[in-house]
């Protein structure tokens, strides 16, 4: 460890870090501040693993993780856990940690540290006080390599072999995220445990309609189905927009922090990355135009409220009959098919649509923040931490937590899929849905900084959006800051990580950009 390593928390304190503008200015801070080179540990002694010591027994991740603590816990008279979660999440985890401390006797405790931009300064604060304040938290895939390369996250990899959570195979972790999701440079930071991935819902009831579909095929020509393109969602978003009926053709996260990920799930399915093998931002070629013209487009045929609505305001406006569609996580589905909603059981389930490109459709969803558990490296007990984890994202577990109305992760695993809990609750047209658009997913910016690009992006899209600058100025203007962070970090390290995601891009994109060549 460098002497900057060494002094870097006397040097920075909580006032300063917030200070600096916020979570994406603090990440900069930190990593420009002597950590950025201190890349991630392999040694078991600096990551804080223990010498095996007993056998590992269990027929799978969760007796596996409850038989090795109440082993580990004996050389920890006392010890305790402490698991902080973004707000909203608790329901989650919460409800199993009695017979996780019934079958292991380590007490585990659970507190909310907010939501969005809240709860990663909160994360990356541990970066630098390295109070032990949480022993494991669920950060979004764009914040793992900072977590990273600041020394927060401990790096999983030995532990996951020696524990085996089974990451893969018949109860594995969907791919690709179990590919992308936890991992950074080729190690394990992080164990999946949410299936974020956005898909497309629409009014059936307005859909299947017989009337509406005569009407729709005298417009525009052709059958009124389940659209499989950008351009047919249009023209149903805009044939279903009757304002003076307070019925709106969408009702979609438009506001600023979600309209990044509606550009580029739009601009990745033309066959595109977000930078190519030089670092070199993409988004502002002819097809970031295209797909952010596209968003500007539909964007007057949107309930009025999507400027400001947060997520769960779009959830209540749909659910109320206000709109034909949204776009939304998982865990809608089972939201809308509460009894009392206007919309209950009317609602048709698409994997988000594509651009035809060279004679075949590129489908491409966002997985906007598919929360991962990382254990700190400022844990008393990182072991246990991890082992705790372990329990929680398991199959046997996480089966039950998807469940649970007081959180929102969502099937992540190949077994929630054919689980009868689950498909009761989600509903097998649902999840077969969903199991295809986890198949076709998208990495955030999982990069250093991911943090800033994915900030500095949704600025610009917000300004095109409402009228402020031109979709290719808007562009133009986020390729440029993007290559400032770049070049901050150093171009040939974000290099060497962008090359290792790239590889983990839906394979209807490689297809599609193989076929652009």
């Amino acid at each position: 460890m460098s002497s900057k390593d060494e002094t870097f928390g006397e040097r920075m304190k909580r006032r300063e870090f917030l200070k600096r503008g916020g979570v994406a200015a603090g990440a900069a801070f930190i990593l420009s501040s002597g950590l950025t080179r201190s890349l991630y540990a392999t040694k078991k002694e600096e990551a804080g693993m223990e010498e095996e010591m007993f056998e590992v027994v269990g027929s799978n991740p969760m007796e596996r993780a409850v038989n090795s603590a109440r082993e580990l816990a004996k050389r920890y008279p006392g010890a305790e856990l402490k698991v902080m979660v973004p707000t909203g999440s608790l329901g989650n985890m919460a409800p199993f940690g009695p017979q996780w401390e019934k079958m292991t006797g380590v007490p585990v405790s659970f507190f909310e540290a907010g939501y969005g931009d809240d709860y990663a300064a909160k994360v990356l604060q541990e970066a630098v006080s390295k109070t032990g304040e949480f022993d494991v938290t669920p950060p979004p895939p764009h914040m793992i390599p900072t977590c990273v390369e600041s020394r927060l996250a401990v790096d999983l990899t030995d532990w996951v072999a020696k524990y085996d959570p089974e990451l893969t195979g018949p109860n594995g972790v969907v791919s690709p995220l179990d590919k992308f999701g936890g991992n950074y440079k080729g190690r394990v930071y992080a164990l999946d445990t949410d299936g974020d991935a956005w898909s497309l819902f629409l009014r059936k009831d307005y859909l299947e309609n017989p009337k509406e579909q005569q009407a729709f095929k005298r417009q525009f020509g052709y059958e009124l189905k389940k659209p499989e393109t950008w351009p047919e969602l249009a023209d149903q978003i805009k044939f279903f927009n009757r304002p003076d009926e307070g019925f709106y053709g969408g009702i979609h996260l438009y506001n600023a922090f979600y309209s990044k990920f509606a550009f580029l799930q739009v601009f990745a399915s033309r066959g595109n990355y977000y930078f190519n093998d030089n670092m070199e931002p993409m988004v502002n070629n002819k097809d970031g135009i295209a797909a952010l013209q596209y968003l500007q487009d539909i964007s007057e045929y949107q309930h009025p409220g999507v400027w400001s609505m947060q997520w769960g305001e779009t959830y209540k406006g749909m659910s109320d009959g206000l709109a034909y569609s949204t776009f939304a996580w998982p865990a809608f589905a089972r939201y809308n098919n509460k009894p009392g909603n206007v919309a209950q059981n009317k609602l048709s389930y698409v994997v988000t649509p594509g651009w035809e490109v060279k004679g075949k459709v590129c489908h491409a969803t966002m997985l906007p923040y598919s929360w991962a558990f990382i254990v700190s490296r400022y844990s008393k007990y990182p072991e246990l931490a991890y082992l705790w984890a372990q329990y929680n994202q398991s199959p046997q577990i996480s089966a039950k937590a998807v469940l649970e109305d007081g959180g929102y992760f969502d099937p992540f695993r190949y077994n929630h899929f054919t689980d009868p809990g689950v498909i009761e609750a989600y509903t097998k047209e649902f999840l077969e849905v969903l199991l295809a658009s986890l198949e076709v997913s998208l990495p955030e910016i999982m990069v250093v900084g991911g943090i800033e690009y994915m900030d500095l992006l949704d600025k610009e899209v917000q300004a095109a959006l409402r009228g402020l600058k031109t979709a290719r100025k808007a562009l133009d203007d986020a390729a440029e800051v993007w290559e400032g962070v770049t070049e901050r970090y150093g171009r040939d390290e974000q290099i060497e990580q962008w090359r290792w995601l790239k590889q983990y891009f839906p394979q209807s994109v490689h297809d599609a950009v193989a076929r652009k060549a």
